[in-house]
């Protein structure tokens, strides 16, 4: 007989449910009732990611992210976020910020992953050096190594820094700070950034 894995953790806000095969989370009754009244006051989240994450959103729009998936990938990301919730940490409003802030930055190495894919016509990144093994792409660390991989296409500079701020394999690095790194201004290294970033696109065929 198979033994059950242990359930994943959950806060007051869910519960978990063995399906037969698997766990799964939901939201309990209590949880449904503080998404519906945080949706109802604050939204599906959009706008904080538009008004506190104006680089990740600038970023995540210009990989050809639109409005509607964004959207329901921030609903998604607050639902997951209150499964695992728990009240007496931290306020829900810290908490949803730093979900959103994951969310984002995964789907844009998600998408910089599946524009790779596209570059090279379906086959996974098949211009890679000997030296450099190919990324598994069907995780998290192969998301993460696909985007690295992309942006080692670019110029050092213009690859190092897009990856400081994007927070690729590194934690984000505020644009003053990276033109400290790099011995200019901070205007100037936002302005390697978007170079960087448009040079990202004609890579990858991307439409903004």
């Amino acid at each position: 007989m198979t033994t059950r894995p242990t359930p994943p953790a959950t806060g007051p806000y869910a519960e978990a449910h063995w399906t037969g095969t698997a766990w799964t989370v939901r939201l309990n009754p209590a949880g449904q009732a503080f998404l519906t009244d945080w949706v109802s006051a604050h939204g599906t989240g959009l706008g904080l990611v538009c008004s506190k994450m104006k680089k990740l959103w600038a970023t995540l729009r210009n990989l050809g992210v639109s409005f509607d998936d964004a959207e329901s990938l921030c609903l998604v990301a607050q639902v997951s976020a209150l499964c695992t919730y728990d009240p007496s940490r931290a306020k829900f409003s810290t908490y949803i910020f730093r979900a959103l802030s994951f969310a984002i930055r995964k789907e844009i190495t998600r998408q910089v992953k599946l524009a790779s894919r596209t570059t090279h016509g379906g086959e996974a990144l098949e211009h890679l050096t000997s030296t450099d093994p190919e990324p598994d792409l069907s995780d998290n660390e192969g998301d993460t190594r696909a985007a690295k991989w992309l942006l080692n296409q670019l110029a050092p500079t213009h690859s190092k820094c897009l990856a400081l701020s994007l927070g690729i394999g590194c934690s984000p690095v505020p644009i003053h700070e990276i033109g400290e790194r790099f011995g200019v201004s901070k205007n100037r290294a936002a302005g390697i950034c978007k170079e960087a970033l448009g040079k990202l696109q004609e890579l990858c065929g991307a439409k903004a």
